[in-house]
């Protein structure tokens, strides 16, 4: 089986991939793109986001070797030789399935053709039955064209592309929602198709109000989640431009601070935690080519996760200190301690209120005997000293500490979140 060699053009980071490897990322965007046409009927609601939810799982767990894992360029060389994606090595034959689909939705337009040529009804009826056939093939047509199944709609006259706007062009500015109240966002978008109240999927079950727009002007179908009647975070399933990872902030507005940080980017999900003040997650999911379908921005994480903040080299090597130090006090013999290596079996987290550090120790009991002790070690972020820690399983300091998940439902304000509601009322 031929191994083939692939470099990144940009930052010379180079893989390998055999040639099952590659025919097995060709069957998996086969699929994907026939999960897109089934998509394609129902335009948009719910079942269209759980079915773009489907897909957006179909591309995370596809490996996609044309695609550079350490800086998430695509402009690459095979073997030696640029990257041409007419040129795609390996590729498999269609995908039958897709073919097989659009076949059996034709199949009864046609039927209806092909019964109406022998006239056998009076003529208005005819004609009615054959232009309702043809307008019904032309929509399964371009069905079949914007789920990607009869050509890439990158190359397609009218598609928004990486290609057709410029590194400093705005897409959309998402800066503006950030945390503003369900006034100002009927303000700024009009009055919401539908309004829902549930939970911040998370770890924390915190109350909300979801306004959600469909076909919103530059976002598509997108919803709105608030907190206190403060948008806290939006998700929205359109068709935006994708050029690279360094330059999709500024597509939307958002100047990256010293604080932020890449969290993800594996060809298919590109995540920025708090790149900006006032933004605290950016997530670019459905990448594809030079378009990504899913965009979500969280203005406040805090709602959704318990360690969320990014935490430098210098700050984890920091805390990693000032715990070992404490950790040997407390054993028989701090001599022997032997502690991992930062990068391998330590663990940190970071919140508005808190910074968490996990690891282990290596080190001789009374006895003589290596023993190995678990920790936990939680500090106030504010100063830096301890608030809980937890040793051997024991707890062996509470200074006032209270648990992310009790600040944050004590955060809830009821009053508040009726603002939400009365806001839609009174439009």
């Amino acid at each position: 089986m031929k191994e083939h060699e692939f470099k990144c053009r940009k930052c010379g980071n180079v893989w390998y991939a055999t040639d099952e490897d590659i025919k097995e990322y060709n069957r998996q965007k086969d699929n994907i793109q026939y999960a897109k046409l089934k998509r394609a009927p129902l335009l948009h609601g719910k079942k269209y986001r759980n079915a773009t939810e489907e897909i957006a799982q179909m591309q995370y767990t596809q490996r996609n070797p044309y695609h550079c894992s350490k800086c998430g360029s695509r402009d690459i060389e095979v073997d030696g030789k640029v990257y041409n994606e007419g040129n795609n090595i390996g590729k498999v034959k269609p995908n039958i399935k897709f073919w097989t689909a659009l076949a059996i939705v034709f199949m009864p337009y046609l039927a209806i053709v092909l019964l109406l040529w022998k006239k056998p009804f009076s003529r208005r009826i005819n004609r009615i039955g054959l232009g309702y056939s043809l307008v019904m093939c032309l929509i399964v047509i371009a069905a079949a064209i914007s789920s990607g199944g009869l050509s890439n709609p990158s190359t397609m006259q009218g598609n928004v592309t990486g290609e057709n706007i410029q590194s400093d062009e705005i897409v959309y500015d998402v800066t503006k929602f950030s945390k503003v109240t369900g006034a100002e966002l009927i303000g700024i978008l009009g009055q919401p198709d539908s309004v829902d109240e549930g939970t911040c999927t998370g770890a924390f079950e915190v109350p909300c109000v979801y306004y959600d727009y469909d076909n919103a002007e530059g976002l598509g179908d997108v919803s709105f989640a608030l907190v206190n009647n403060s948008v806290v975070r939006f998700t929205s399933y359109n068709t935006y431009p994708y050029t690279d990872s360094d330059e999709i902030l500024n597509a939307f507005g958002i100047s990256m601070g010293e604080n932020g940080s890449k969290a993800e980017d594996n060809g298919t999900v590109l995540r920025y935690r708090c790149p900006a003040d006032g933004i605290d997650d950016f997530r670019a999911d459905l990448i594809e080519g030079e378009t990504f379908g899913s965009l979500q921005v969280t203005y406040d994480m805090a709602f959704y996760e318990e360690w969320y903040i990014p935490m430098s080299i210098s700050d984890m090597s920091d805390y990693q200190y000032a715990t070992m130090e404490t950790v040997k006090q407390l054993l028989k013999s701090p001599k022997s301690a032997d502690f991992p290596n930062i990068t391998d079996g330590w663990s940190f987290g970071k919140n508005q209120h808190y910074v968490a550090v996990q690891s282990y120790v290596d080190a001789q009991n009374s006895f003589g005997a290596e023993v190995r002790s678990e920790f936990t070690f939680i500090y106030f972020a504010d100063t830096n000293t301890i608030a809980y820690a937890v040793f051997d399983g024991e707890v062996i300091a509470n200074n006032g500490y209270t648990a992310t998940a009790d600040i944050v439902n004590g955060l809830y304000d009821a009053e508040r979140q009726k603002e939400a509601l009365a806001s839609v009322s009174a439009g």
